[in-house]
Protein backbone atom coordinates (compact mmCIF):
# COMPACT_ATOMS: atom_id res chain seq x y z
CA UNK A 1 0.00 0.00 0.00
CA UNK A 2 1.02 3.45 -0.67
CA UNK A 3 1.16 5.96 2.06
CA UNK A 4 -0.92 8.93 1.28
CA UNK A 5 0.55 12.18 2.42
CA UNK A 6 -1.31 13.76 5.28
CA UNK A 7 -2.25 17.34 4.83
CA UNK A 8 0.30 19.46 6.63
CA UNK A 9 -0.67 22.29 8.87
CA UNK A 10 0.05 25.77 7.57
CA UNK A 11 3.43 27.17 8.63
CA UNK A 12 3.41 29.16 11.83
CA UNK A 13 3.47 32.87 11.24
CA UNK A 14 6.49 34.51 12.82
CA UNK A 15 5.74 37.50 15.00
CA UNK A 16 7.45 40.64 13.95
CA UNK A 17 8.75 43.11 16.47
CA UNK A 18 8.88 46.76 15.60
CA UNK A 19 12.37 48.17 15.09
CA UNK A 20 11.41 51.18 17.18
CA UNK A 21 10.57 48.89 20.08
CA UNK A 22 13.93 47.10 19.78
CA UNK A 23 15.83 50.39 19.73
CA UNK A 24 13.79 51.67 22.68
CA UNK A 25 14.55 48.54 24.71
CA UNK A 26 18.26 48.85 23.83
CA UNK A 27 18.31 52.48 25.04
CA UNK A 28 16.47 51.52 28.21
CA UNK A 29 18.93 48.71 28.91
CA UNK A 30 21.91 51.00 28.24
CA UNK A 31 20.47 53.67 30.54
CA UNK A 32 19.90 51.18 33.37
CA UNK A 33 23.38 49.66 32.95
CA UNK A 34 25.01 53.10 32.91
CA UNK A 35 23.06 54.14 36.00
CA UNK A 36 24.07 51.00 37.88
CA UNK A 37 27.74 51.44 36.95
CA UNK A 38 27.66 55.09 38.00
CA UNK A 39 25.96 54.19 41.29
CA UNK A 40 28.53 51.47 42.05
CA UNK A 41 31.52 53.62 41.04
CA UNK A 42 30.27 56.66 42.97
CA UNK A 43 29.70 54.78 46.23
CA UNK A 44 32.86 52.68 45.84
CA UNK A 45 35.01 55.80 45.46
CA UNK A 46 33.08 58.14 47.79
CA UNK A 47 35.28 57.43 50.86
CA UNK A 48 38.38 58.41 48.87
CA UNK A 49 37.18 61.73 47.42
CA UNK A 50 38.58 63.94 50.24
CA UNK A 51 41.96 62.23 49.90
CA UNK A 52 41.95 62.58 46.12
CA UNK A 53 41.15 66.29 46.42
CA UNK A 54 43.92 66.79 48.99
CA UNK A 55 46.41 64.97 46.76
CA UNK A 56 45.37 67.02 43.72
CA UNK A 57 45.87 70.25 45.69
CA UNK A 58 49.21 69.16 47.13
CA UNK A 59 50.65 67.76 43.88
CA UNK A 60 49.29 69.88 41.01
CA UNK A 61 48.74 67.84 37.84
CA UNK A 62 49.36 64.47 39.52
CA UNK A 63 45.99 62.95 38.49
CA UNK A 64 45.56 60.97 41.74
CA UNK A 65 43.92 57.56 41.73
CA UNK A 66 42.97 56.04 45.09
CA UNK A 67 41.52 52.59 45.64
CA UNK A 68 41.18 50.33 48.63
CA UNK A 69 39.98 46.95 49.77
CA UNK A 70 41.08 43.39 50.43
CA UNK A 71 42.35 40.71 48.12
CA UNK A 72 39.51 38.28 47.57
CA UNK A 73 41.82 35.29 47.85
CA UNK A 74 42.86 36.33 51.35
CA UNK A 75 39.66 36.99 53.25
CA UNK A 76 40.48 38.29 56.69
CA UNK A 77 43.81 39.58 55.42
CA UNK A 78 45.07 43.15 55.64
CA UNK A 79 42.99 46.00 54.25
CA UNK A 80 45.00 47.61 51.48
CA UNK A 81 45.02 51.17 50.16
CA UNK A 82 46.59 52.07 46.81
CA UNK A 83 47.51 55.60 45.75
CA UNK A 84 48.81 56.18 42.24
CA UNK A 85 50.24 59.55 41.17
CA UNK A 86 51.63 60.84 37.88
CA UNK A 87 54.83 62.75 38.57
CA UNK A 88 56.53 65.50 36.52
CA UNK A 89 59.90 63.78 37.10
CA UNK A 90 61.24 60.25 36.70
CA UNK A 91 60.75 58.74 40.18
CA UNK A 92 63.37 56.05 39.65
CA UNK A 93 66.01 58.70 38.81
CA UNK A 94 65.44 60.71 42.00
CA UNK A 95 64.87 58.31 44.94
CA UNK A 96 65.23 61.02 47.59
CA UNK A 97 62.50 63.20 46.05
CA UNK A 98 60.32 60.12 45.50
CA UNK A 99 60.66 59.17 49.17
CA UNK A 100 59.66 62.70 50.20
CA UNK A 101 56.56 62.58 47.99
CA UNK A 102 55.60 59.12 49.26
CA UNK A 103 56.02 60.29 52.88
CA UNK A 104 53.80 63.31 52.22
CA UNK A 105 51.19 61.03 50.63
CA UNK A 106 51.26 58.86 53.77
CA UNK A 107 50.68 61.99 55.90
CA UNK A 108 47.76 63.07 53.69
CA UNK A 109 46.25 59.58 53.97
CA UNK A 110 46.38 59.78 57.76
CA UNK A 111 44.80 63.26 57.69
CA UNK A 112 41.99 62.48 55.23
CA UNK A 113 40.90 58.90 55.92
CA UNK A 114 39.40 57.47 59.10
CA UNK A 115 41.92 56.06 61.57
CA UNK A 116 42.19 52.29 61.44
CA UNK A 117 40.29 51.58 58.24
CA UNK A 118 43.37 50.40 56.28
CA UNK A 119 46.38 48.38 57.36
CA UNK A 120 48.78 48.87 54.45
CA UNK A 121 49.43 51.69 52.00
CA UNK A 122 51.11 51.33 48.63
CA UNK A 123 52.12 54.54 46.88
CA UNK A 124 53.03 54.26 43.20
CA UNK A 125 54.72 57.23 41.59
CA UNK A 126 55.12 57.08 37.83
CA UNK A 127 56.31 59.12 34.89
CA UNK A 128 55.29 57.99 31.45
CA UNK A 129 57.06 58.87 28.25
CA UNK A 130 55.07 58.17 25.09
CA UNK A 131 56.18 54.87 23.54
CA UNK A 132 58.99 54.44 26.04
CA UNK A 133 59.59 52.69 29.33
CA UNK A 134 57.30 53.58 32.23
CA UNK A 135 59.39 54.99 35.08
CA UNK A 136 57.86 54.04 38.43
CA UNK A 137 58.63 53.61 42.09
CA UNK A 138 56.49 51.88 44.72
CA UNK A 139 56.61 52.70 48.41
CA UNK A 140 54.87 50.53 51.03
CA UNK A 141 53.82 51.66 54.50
CA UNK A 142 52.08 50.07 57.48
CA UNK A 143 49.38 52.50 58.58
CA UNK A 144 48.56 51.05 62.01
CA UNK A 145 52.04 51.15 63.50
Amino acid sequence: MLDTPTPSSPPAVARQVSGKLVVGVMFLFASIATGLLWFYWYYHNAPFVPLQKALAQEFIGCQPRVDGGQKKMHRGGPKLLWVILRMPFKPDDDPHRSAQVAGRVRDLVRENLPGDEFDELTVRLFFGEPERVLHKVDANFRLND
